[in-house]
């Protein structure tokens, strides 16, 4: 099975929702279910793109659909023939993949630091990052991932050491930094990733990269 061309965000993905997909087989104690999107992040979109990609690698057969119709584009639930040992093993290969890559050593350029003020995070040619207060959720998560100056930090940590208690306000943050990135034309220089490698990093796990 070819991983290597999958971006890092289709590897996540595809393992978030193969393993999710391999738990309700289980549970059936059956190689045909219906799959319904539910419970995390991933958009309908996601959903159909991972299972049509894992019918391309002969993982599953599409026995079924329901739609809910205009003007939703995507089936609402699929039914599904899946190979369990394919799909462990598709898993298996994923979860390598990350591995291999998770413990490559990022090269941090040392132009990218904070300003004397602490309000502006500096990227090299004239370029910076703002925030209004030092004291803002957002900062302050923007903060815990650069300090780690691109290893991996999981949600539960962020939300622990910033004490935030609501985890998925970390996640929203991260969302928003990331858009803030790439609207204020940072991209070129900054890029976050995340991760739901479970064996190492947990789920739930970001870093931001030099781009």
């Amino acid at each position: 099975m070819k991983i290597n061309n999958y971006s890092n965000d289709t590897r996540v993905k595809l393992l978030s929702v193969s393993k999710k997909m391999l738990s309700m087989l289980e549970l059936a104690d059956s190689e045909v279910i219906w799959f319904t999107p539910v419970g995390d992040d991933l958009t309908s979109a996601d959903y159909n793109l991972v299972i049509n990609k894992l019918h391309n690698l002969w993982i599953l057969d599409i026995l079924d659909e329901t739609h809910a119709g205009p003007p939703i584009p995507y089936p609402l639930s699929h039914k599904l023939k899946v190979s369990t040992k394919h799909l462990r093993k598709f898993i298996n290969e994923l979860e390598k993949k990350d591995s291999d890559t998770q413990y490559i050593k990022v090269s941090w350029p040392t132009s990218y630091r904070w300003d004397e003020n602490g309000y502006r995070f500096l990227v090299g040619d004239g370029k910076e990052f703002i925030f209004q207060s030092k004291d803002s959720d957002r900062r302050n998560v923007f903060d815990c991932l650069v300090k780690r100056k691109g290893d991996w930090v999981r949600v539960d940590t962020i939300s622990e050491e910033l004490k935030i208690k609501d985890k998925r306000k970390v996640r929203i943050i991260i969302n928003q930094i990331s858009d803030r990135i790439k609207k204020n034309e940072l991209n070129k220089y900054l890029k976050i990733e995340s991760s739901n490698h479970e064996n190492i990093q947990g789920y739930g796990a970001y870093r931001i990269l030099p781009a």
